[in-house]
């Protein structure tokens, strides 16, 4: 019997492409179809046909993500009424989390910037407000994302895995960072976006419990298909989509070129690489944008350098605030965000012509300029790993 050795990457595409197939006929008919290529599969491994049994998996792949988004659109009216049901009860547990930063003394531009960046609500966002982050191309900045859940694993760490990475009480400690993740993803209403960096995050603690490392693009694309097996309506979802692609040329375009800054001094260091950072999520969002919102900001990457930080030391006094609602944090958070609309201020009145508006690609152009984009990434992509695998043999 073969070991197999589909790769996963591969996995992800036949998986996604079911899903589309799964528009075209009822669950039934993907049934029998599903259980013949799962037994070849077997078969064909227990015979040790190795490429056969591959091909068998993939095309296995695309017959249960066919059947998948088949039987969702199916059962769609009576998740329909369950999921109003906990959408109402997680819209009551965030509205008293929002009143204990009322009650903190957060009011205004204030109180609904932080309750966005930290609870995910926008509903109270001055348009103003929201038109100043579009012009200088930093509104996903008030998206919760995985930057935001970044900040919320980076404070888990310290508390969590510090002192216990390498001893036995990490058994505990990790399992309960997961359920923390989680516990901050539902209380948000669940977004696209941070689910998916919910689930790459618990992947990589229990890649830490198991003592490996799993690479970037794996946890991606084995997060991503978790996500649509779970929920296939997810595919057209522009928070999923806009999320994974920005992940996707982190992986494939940040991966290669971070390391070229190994030699730099500490202080050029950071920014380099938070610079790199933001341009490949910003390079694998833009056709994307143009097509949804009819955007183009061209200083998007160079303002996120500056506003990231603030952001997050915002998050950090929006957490603080929300454990304890005294005058100390919600002063500190107020600044926070004062210091924020005064970068905005001032960006605009130094470009106020850095956004491309009345954008309409066709689908056509945006399918011909990603494929374009991930040939060349996906090239320079494996161009580094064979040379880090050079490295490592002549080490």
């Amino acid at each position: 019997m073969t070991v197999l050795k589909t790769p996963l990457i591969a996995v992800f595409p036949c998986f996604c492409a079911g899903l589309i197939m799964g528009l075209l006929f009822p669950s039934e008919f993907y049934l029998a179809p599903t259980i013949a290529v799962g037994a070849f599969a077997l078969w064909a491994s227990y015979k040790s046909k190795g490429f056969v049994t591959d091909l068998l998996i993939l095309l296995l792949c695309v017959l249960i993500g066919a059947q998948r988004m088949s039987a969702n659109f199916q059962n769609m009216e009576d998740k329909t009424n369950s999921t109003s049901f906990i959408e109402e009860k997680l819209s009551r547990i965030s509205e008293r989390l929002e009143s204990r930063l009322h009650a903190a003394g957060l009011r205004g531009d204030e109180m609904s910037l932080t309750s966005a960046l930290v609870l995910g609500k926008r509903e109270g966002l001055n348009p103003e407000l929201k038109t100043k982050f579009r012009q200088v191309g930093a509104s996903h900045l008030l998206a919760l994302s995985g930057m935001h859940l970044g900040v919320i694993y980076g404070l888990l760490c310290v508390i969590c895995i510090r002192w216990v990475r390498f001893s036995p009480f990490r058994w505990i400690a990790l399992p309960l960072l997961i359920c923390g993740l989680w516990t901050y993803t539902l209380l948000t209403g669940m977004p696209a976006s941070l689910i998916r960096a919910s689930s790459m995050l618990s992947l990589v603690c229990l890649g830490i419990l198991l003592f490996r490392s799993p690479p970037l693009l794996h946890t991606l694309m084995l997060s991503a298909t978790l996500m649509l097996f779970a929920n296939p309506s997810l595919l057209t979802d522009i928070g999923f989509q806009l999320s994974f692609l920005a992940v996707l040329f982190i992986a494939l375009a940040y991966s290669p070129f971070h390391s070229l800054f190994h030699s730099w001094p500490i202080l050029a260091r950071w920014p380099a690489r938070m610079l790199l950072l933001s341009l490949s999520a910003q390079i694998g969002t833009l056709p994307l944008s143009a097509y949804y919102f009819h955007t183009l900001p061209l200083s998007g990457p160079i303002i996120s350098l500056i506003l990231i930080p603030i952001t997050t030391v915002l998050i950090y006094g929006g957490l603080f605030t929300l454990i304890l609602p005294i005058p100390l944090f919600a002063s500190f958070t107020s600044l926070c965000v004062q210091a924020e609309l005064w970068v905005l201020d001032f960006w605009m009145n130094l470009f106020p012509h850095s956004l491309w508006d009345n954008l309409h690609p066709s689908p056509l152009s945006v399918m011909l300029i990603y494929i374009a984009m991930l040939a060349g990434f996906t090239r320079l992509y494996m161009m580094s790993s064979d040379i880090k695998k050079t490295h490592q043999s002549v080490e």
